[in-house]
């Protein structure tokens, strides 16, 4: 399981530096249209918000894997290594709690456009895909939560 979720959560983390790399090049070609030929691209805004939506939610679970959420270190550099074990696992249980809601109420909501027929406003794409599909990172990212309260897992630890 743990092998999975590496190949998942780098598979996914891959894809998210894709979506931001097209992120910046839409937004740089809409900028320039804009100000330098008047001339800005009609559907930068809502591909952006999709792209985004799809970079943050892919993003997750390499950050969760890997440890590298940000850390409040006001007690730990004093603390005995078995209270940042501790910590780390408690963490660890909330954001599995955290990513579950995450992935269920993303769920619910790609459902939700799907019946309702929300499609964007200027290239008419659906918007259910996109909102399972960030439904399926946030599920990947409990995954990794879940491997590491298991089977321990990357320590991110620079202590």
């Amino acid at each position: 399981m743990q092998r999975l979720v590496n190949r998942l959560s780098y598979g996914l983390a891959y894809v998210s530096g894709a979506a931001l790399i097209a992120v910046t090049v839409l937004m740089s070609i809409d900028v320039a249209g804009r100000y330098l030929f008047s001339a800005p691209l009609t559907f930068a805004v809502e591909t952006i918000e999709l792209l985004m939506g799809l970079a943050i939610t892919f993003g997750l679970a390499i950050t969760t894997y890997r440890r590298g959420h940000v850390r409040v270190d006001l007690v730990t550099h004093v603390a005995p290594p078995k209270f940042k074990v501790f910590l780390d696992l408690l963490a660890d249980l909330a954001s599995i709690v955290v990513f579950a809601l995450i992935a269920w109420k993303l769920f619910d909501k790609a459902g939700q456009t799907l019946r309702d027929g929300l499609y964007t406003q200027i290239l008419s794409l659906p918007v259910y895909p996109v909102v399972y599909l960030m439904s399926a990172g946030a599920a990947v990212a409990l995954l990794a939560a879940a491997v590491l309260v298991f089977r321990g897992g990357p320590s991110g630890r620079e202590d």
